[in-house]
């Protein structure tokens, strides 16, 4: 995996975290239970993801007040995002704000009346999310038009009678210039909301159908889904609240860090969620070490180099969990800290005994990301016996030669992060950077926001 310590952080980061008076100010609506990961988006964020250019030449074709229209028009401008204040779920607007023009030609029996228009376009789509999926509403709009007739013509080659005709329609179309306009507007609404609805309904679809099928059915099925979750807006904020029990071995937590001024999004996960999850997962169970990677790889999307999965494919460890607490994190002092229980290990052909094994990195900020750095070479103690200074002999001195030998790269090697792979759809000229990760009291805390 190419950011291997970053991956205890995807137990918690569901797609789409800052708190603190400084950075955004929370929903006034307490949520009833105390998070162990807390996600935030800043609507100027969500804005720069969710922007989408709009560019669109469409024929016209139109009757009003009995006369036929054909032409066309050209619409420029963009789909923004817009938070909406919630308590109960993550509310937003996606908003269209665009100018068109059009070269028109109308039919009214004989005459023949050419017109050139600007318009201001409005359209509006309610968005709200919460546990159960994203579910929307149908598109609003309107369009504020500004006709200019250009020119009026007969088929009469008859110069008099094209003179009279011309003269009576003239005056008939300014008595009806404005409620022409006005249905013209109206006709231009209902065509914007079906456009939009068009457009965005199938995203909305299959993002709704991604949550299903990708997040929250896989993790209902492995148990890990947290058994709470809240989901708020404000004006400038979206809020996640998460909680995955570890049941009746919960207790109270420490404050989490603020995050960093800077920072326009970012996740605070506790390690009572992820301690819990790998218990939920692993607990008592074999595996290889290379399919543990594969495992959260499937589960959190995160891709590993098919390289990476070579090397850990060459005299990979086979591993039998502890069937109490398998992986077991700590965060604080800027250290991850990452104990592995196995009740068993094959290496080699070779089969050890119960033993803890011991990672610990270190969190850094560098001019363009972040790092992590191995502290040491891994440590291997007697199974529940981390704490102990015991000399390694026999078995577990071995065990330690070879676990420190297949995990030469992670501990050699600085894990540096230093841009956010963003999915095809989402903000195809945003680069994200992550600006903070630090660990304090239990809690890990990553900020990002869009590189300059």
């Amino acid at each position: 995996m190419k950011h291997p310590v970053f991956a205890c952080a995807a137990f918690a980061w569901f797609g789409l975290s800052l708190t603190g008076s400084c950075w955004a100010q929370e929903p006034s609506r307490p949520i009833g239970f105390e998070p162990n990961c807390l996600i935030e988006i800043q609507q100027t964020l969500a804005s720069a993801l969710g922007e989408q250019l709009v560019d669109q030449v469409e024929p016209v074709r139109d009757n009003i007040l009995k006369t036929d229209i054909y032409g066309v028009s050209h619409s420029r401008g963009k789909v923004t995002v817009e938070f909406i204040p919630c308590q109960q779920q993550a509310m937003f607007d996606l908003v269209l704000v665009a100018q068109s023009s059009s070269r028109t030609v109308g039919y009214h029996g004989p005459v023949r009346v050419y017109n050139t228009a600007v318009g201001d376009l409005y359209g509006r789509k309610r968005v709200w999310i919460d546990a159960g999926g994203v579910c929307f509403a149908p598109a609003q709009a309107c369009d504020r038009l500004y006709p200019t007739l250009e020119c009026m013509s007969t088929r009469f080659k008859n110069p008099t009678l094209d003179r009279a005709i011309t003269k009576a329609a003239l005056k008939k179309y300014y008595k009806q210039d404005d409620l022409a306009t006005r249905i013209a507007e109206d006709h231009a609404a209902v065509w914007i909301r079906q456009g939009f609805d068009r457009d965005a309904d199938p995203q909305l679809l299959s993002a709704n159908r991604d949550y299903q099928e990708k997040l929250r059915k896989p993790y209902e099925q492995r148990n890990i889904f947290p058994e709470q979750v809240v989901l708020q807006t404000t004006q400038n904020t979206m809020f996640i609240r998460l909680r995955l029990s570890e049941g009746a071995g919960a207790v109270a937590l420490a404050a989490p860090p603020e995050p960093d001024a800077a920072a326009e999004g970012a996740l605070r996960v506790h390690e009572s969620m992820l301690n819990t999850g790998a218990a939920r997962l692993f607990a008592g169970k074999t595996y290889l070490s290379v399919n543990v990677l594969k495992e959260l790889s499937d589960l959190f999307s995160i891709p590993i180099p098919a390289e990476e999965i070579k090397k850990f494919e060459q005299d990979d460890i086979e591993i039998e969990f502890d069937k109490q607490r398998p992986f077991e994190y700590h965060f604080d002092d800027n250290i991850v800290q990452l104990t592995i229980r196995g009740t068993k290990y094959v290496a080699q052909d070779t089969e050890f005994p119960a033993m803890s094994i011991i990672l610990r990195f270190r969190l850094e900020r560098t001019a363009k990301g972040v790092r992590a750095a191995a502290v040491g070479d891994a440590r291997v103690t007697a199974l529940g016996k981390e704490n102990s200074n015991e000399r390694l002999t026999g078995p577990r001195l071995r065990f330690k030669s070879l676990l420190n030998s297949h995990l030469e790269d992670l501990l050699k090697k600085p894990q540096d992060l230093d841009e956010i792979a963003l999915p095809p759809t989402l903000g195809k000229n945003v680069k994200l950077v992550p600006i903070q990760a630090q660990t304090s009291q239990g809690w890990l805390v990553i900020g990002i926001r869009r590189a300059e």
